[in-house]
C-alpha cells in the first residue's frame, strides 16, 4: 500500500476521533413492518390494496423473520457444523410451511402417476437436448427432446402431451446437452414446489417439497407462493 504524503506518528486515539461511525443499513423485520404500515397510511383509498397483495407482504414479512433467525442461530465457519443452518428447531423451520421451495437434485418423485415439470440450467447453449426420467432398473419411461437452446434456465414438462400415467415412485432425471461442437454441455436439474410439512431427523430439518423429503440446507430458493393469474 501507497504511504507517501502521510508524515508524522498517529496516535490510537487520533485514529478513532478521525473514524466515522459506521451505519447499520441492514432491513430487519421492524423496518419491513414500517414501511408495511406506511403503506397502508398513504395508499389510495379509492384503489387499496387487494388481499391476496396484503398477505403476500404479510408472508414476505414472516419470511424475512424466519430467515433473520436462521442466520443468527447459524454455526460460524470452522465450527464443525455441516449443515448450514446452524442450531434451527423444527418450531423455527414450520414458518416456511406454505412457501415455494427450489431444490437441485436429480431425483424424481412420482405420486399421482404424472412426471410433472422440472427446470434445467444449461452452463452453454446447446444445439439438442434430451431430458429423460429413467426408472431405478435404468429403463427410460419418458423423454423429452428440443432443439438449440440458449445459455440460462428453462422449465421442462415432463409430460408433455401425453396423458399415459407413470408408476408411482422414485425416478432420475438425466439430462444429454450437446454443443454445437458435439461436446457435452454441463446441465444442472431443480424441481419446486410448496413446503408441506417439516421434520427433525437426528437434528438436522428436512421438509417436504413435491412429495420428497430434503434437507433444508439443500434448498436453493424459498419464495412467497406465485400470484395467481386473472383475467379481465
Amino acid at each position: 500500500m501507497e504511504t507517501s504524503g502521510i508524515s508524522g506518528s498517529t496516535s490510537a486515539s487520533d485514529t478513532s476521533s478521525a473514524q466515522s461511525p459506521v451505519k447499520d443499513s441492514t432491513v430487519g423485520g421492524a423496518d419491513f413492518l414500517s414501511l408495511l404500515v406506511t403503506q397502508l397510511a398513504y395508499q389510495d383509498p379509492l384503489a387499496p390494496m387487494d388481499n391476496f397483495q396484503f398477505t403476500q407482504q404479510l408472508v414476505s414479512l414472516a419470511s424475512l423473520e424466519q430467515l433473520t433467525t436462521i442466520a443468527g442461530n447459524s454455526a460460524p465457519s470452522g465450527s464443525g457444523s455441516g449443515s448450514g443452518v446452524g442450531a434451527v428447531t423444527l418450531a423455527e423451520a414450520a414458518g416456511f410451511i406454505g412457501l415455494d421451495a427450489t431444490v437441485e437434485t436429480n431425483s424424481l418423485d412420482v405420486t399421482n402417476g404424472m412426471a410433472g415439470t422440472v427446470d434445467v440450467k444449461l452452463d452453454a447453449a446447446a444445439s439438442s437436448v434430451q431430458i429423460e426420467v429413467i426408472e431405478a432398473g435404468g429403463g427410460v419411461v419418458r423423454a423429452v427432446t428440443q432443439g438449440p437452446t440458449d445459455t440460462g434456465k428453462f422449465t421442462v414438462n415432463l409430460d408433455g402431451t401425453s396423458t399415459s400415467h407413470i408408476a408411482n415412485g422414485e425416478y432420475t432425471v438425466k439430462v444429454t446437452a450437446l454443443g454445437a461442437d458435439g461436446r457435452p454441455v454441463a446441465a444442472t436439474v431443480s424441481t419446486h414446489g410448496v413446503i408441506t410439512a417439516v421434520s427433525d431427523h437426528d437434528g438436522q430439518i428436512y421438509v417436504d417439497v413435491n412429495g420428497q423429503s430434503v434437507r433444508l440446507d439443500e434448498l436453493t430458493r424459498i419464495a412467497a407462493p406465485a400470484t395467481p393469474s386473472t383475467s379481465g
